[in-house]
């Protein structure tokens, strides 16, 4: 063979390309017969084993697509399985209707008094407390609080210009001194200074050449503090007396040599009320005045300034008595607060610092308060001041028309005495203090004064009886004027007619009825006193008879509960029940890391809290709460059916979206492996043609090598 023939290297070339056309060939066949271009890995191990991949992927998706239908239908299954249990349980609504429509046999029972005649409920009845002091004085109620002070007296002279004073020790030969330094231990160039309210020292230099005599100095001095400020006594005793109301300051290195001392010395009067001392007034208004004394601009200097200052004030006056005793008053009726502040000018004007509480003539004062009750009903407070618009009593008028403002009051002045009389209309009046006295001052005794309240038919105001129907709490009616109580034929019909299940009438021959409307027993029942059988009413328990149309609707409610046990538990699908408690897992990937759980619940009567009928219905309120307990379980199944609704989305839409992925995943693969028919089509015809070409050179070839025979 191979190894011992020898070709020429026309016929090889020509050879080889036959033998590559032939392989192309085969290729290009087995693409136009199986439709791939990647048939192998040999073909693209990348595009074969990624499109393999693909391929596996929508397989696995694709097989998981039937459990995901499944899950489809369980979902469907247990919505239908709720709507028809709502509509079921609609019915046992409608049913239950019916028997609360159906009305019971009534309890009742029907009195034997005529509460039409209009005498029945006539409670007239008064009860008068009466005073014993004359109020009908003009301003007799003005409140005012006065402070007034003793053991000072108070005058134009007491309120002299401030001044502060200072005496020195005696000083041998500074009086008549010619020579300060030669004839007192004065030294040449020692020093006097002089401040007046911490202006700045004013320096006094002592020696020859300077001040060195006395009238010199009390010249200097003068001249510094003001004309007639300086005198020097026959023993050389110095005295200084500021001119202006300063404060008087001494110092310098001659200040002992001359008796004098250093100070400072406070301006005041003769009362001993200092420069700058302070006091806050106010009259009721919270926010305090201050009173400032001195010279400066807005300050105390004198008695009518002071006046002045205080009658400044809103709601304060200011007086000096014939005792010379200062007073001092609000004019508002509201209480006087005295403070000292900066010394103490109230002690030296002898007045008492604190609060004075305002009162009147008859000693009552700001704030004190009484109160009046009528019958059980609530006190009702007075309450004495001079704020008017808040509802304080200042004047007789403002008492009395308080007194009339409460419920059931009356209040009166005797036009000869003058007392007063407080009256209450239909029950017992009751007065007592409150803060402090005011009922004693108005000469009224605190207390309770009882009155007739018995109406003709015998029933008196305090009197009760209840009225109770099945096992519901009894409801007491009481006879009487304050709020909630019973006071006429028209009030007691409407208290009654306010119980729950009882309705009350009259009768064409004006006899009171009681019934009870829900079908339960009728309970009456005295409670003070007989007021009930005053009325004729029956103090008993009247029973209600069964009735046989209710019994039979809680028959039909019961087989329809029934129903619906059976229709709950006939909802599976697969033998998966999510109205029976099942739950149901759903898996959307091919790992299952994608997942679904819906939790399923228990839909039977029970799960539903749906009771059977009691006592075959014949109460309102058993009707009353299996309709409630049938609304609960319609809000229960329209919530659940929402939520298997909103889960049935998300399970077909996770099965629409696996669907497309397969389809994207298989064209992939596709697109990776499929052969180009068109093309492979050309390319075997263009192969055949070039597959015909080499054959044909190839013999051409092989013919040049045959010329060598020719020569044989």
């Amino acid at each position: 063979m191979a190894g011992t023939t020898t070709l020429s290297s026309a016929v090889r070339t020509n050879l080889l390309s036959l033998q590559s056309t032939a392989n192309a060939l085969a290729k290009t066949q087995e693409r136009l017969a199986t439709g791939l271009k990647v048939n192998s890995a040999l073909d693209d191990p990348t595009a074969f084993f990624t499109a393999s991949s693909l391929n596996s992927r929508a397989n696995d998706l694709s097989r998981l697509q039937d459990f995901v239908g499944n899950s489809v239908q369980t979902l469907k299954a247990a919505d239908e399985g709720i709507q028809a249990i709502t509509k079921l349980v609609e019915s046992a609504e409608a049913t239950a209707r019916q028997a609360l429509n159906s009305a019971g046999t009534t309890a009742s029972s029907t009195g034997t008094l005529d509460t039409t005649a209009t005498t029945s409920f006539d409670f007239a009845s008064t009860a008068t407390a009466t005073g014993n002091v004359d109020l009908d004085g003009a301003g007799a109620f003005d409140f005012a609080a006065t402070n007034t002070g003793t053991g000072v007296t108070v005058n134009a002279t007491n309120f002299d210009d401030f001044e502060a004073t200072t005496t020195g020790s005696n000083v041998a030969g500074l009086s008549g001194s010619v020579d300060i330094v030669g004839d007192t231990a004065v030294t040449a160039g020692q020093t006097l200074t002089i401040d007046l309210d911490g202006g700045g020292a004013s320096t006094i230099t002592l020696g020859a050449g300077n001040v060195n005599t006395e009238a010199a100095l009390i010249s200097a001095i003068d001249g510094i503090v003001g004309a007639g400020a300086t005198s020097i006594d026959g023993s050389g005793a110095i005295t200084i007396t500021t001119q202006n109301g300063e404060d008087l300051t001494l110092g310098g290195t001659g200040l002992a040599n001359l008796g004098l001392t250093a100070g400072p010395f406070v301006a005041e009067n003769t009362l001993g009320i200092s420069n700058g001392d302070t006091f806050t007034v106010d009259a009721g208004s919270g926010s305090p005045t201050t009173i400032t004394f001195g010279t400066g601009a807005g300050e105390v200097n004198t008695l009518a300034e002071f006046d002045a200052a205080l009658e400044a004030v809103d709601g304060v006056t200011a007086s000096v008595d014939g005792s010379n005793n200062l007073v001092i008053a609000t004019t508002n009726g509201e209480d006087l607060a005295l403070a000292a502040g900066t010394g103490t000018p109230l002690t030296e004007l002898g007045i008492t610092a604190g609060t004075t509480t305002a009162s009147n003539s008859f000693g009552i004062e700001n704030g004190d308060t009484f109160t009046v009750q009528v019958g059980a009903a609530a006190a009702q407070t007075v309450t004495f001041g001079a704020d008017g618009g808040s509802g304080e009593v200042n004047t007789l008028a403002e008492l009395e028309a308080a007194l009339d403002g409460f419920t059931d009051v009356t209040a009166s002045v005797d036009g000869t005495t003058g007392f007063l009389s407080i009256t209450a209309d239909g029950g017992d009046l009751t007065i007592a203090e409150g803060t402090n006295t005011p009922l004693a001052d108005l000469g009224l005794t605190a207390g309770a004064t009882t009155a007739d309240t018995t109406a003709t038919s015998g029933i008196a105001y305090g009197d009760s009886f209840s009225v109770q129907v099945g096992s519901a709490a009894a409801t007491t009616i009481t006879f009487g004027s304050s709020t909630g109580q019973v006071d006429t034929g028209d009030e007691l019909l409407a208290a009654l007619n306010a119980i729950d299940n009882v309705s009350a009438t009259v009768t064409d021959d004006g006899f009171l009825k009681v019934e009870a409307t829900n079908g339960e027993d009728l309970t009456i029942a005295e409670g003070t006193n007989t007021p009930a059988a005053t009325l004729g009413l029956s103090v008993a328990t009247t029973e209600a008879a069964a009735n046989t149309e209710r019994a039979a609707f809680a028959t039909q409610f019961n087989e329809l509960r029934s129903q619906i046990d059976q229709l709950a538990a006939d909802a599976s699908y697969n033998g998966n029940n999510l109205l029976a408690g099942d739950s149901l897992s759903v898996s959307f990937n091919e790992d299952s890391s994608s997942t679904l759980t819906v939790t399923g619940v228990n839909f039977n009567s029970n799960g539903l809290g749906i009771d059977t009928a009691v006592d075959t219905f014949q109460k309102d309120s058993d009707i009353n709460a299996a309709l409630a307990d049938l609304t609960t379980a319609t809000s229960s199944l329209r919530a659940q059916s929402s939520k298997f609704g909103s889960n049935l989305s998300v399970v077909e839409t996770r099965q629409d979206f696996t669907k497309n992925l397969i389809n994207v995943l298989e064209t992939g693969a596709a697109n990776l492996t499929l052969a180009d028919t068109n093309e492979e089509g050309a390319n075997l015809l263009a192969l055949q043609t070039r597959q015909q070409l080499s054959s044909t050179s190839l013999s051409l070839a092989s013919q040049a090598d045959q010329n060598v025979l020719r020569l044989f």
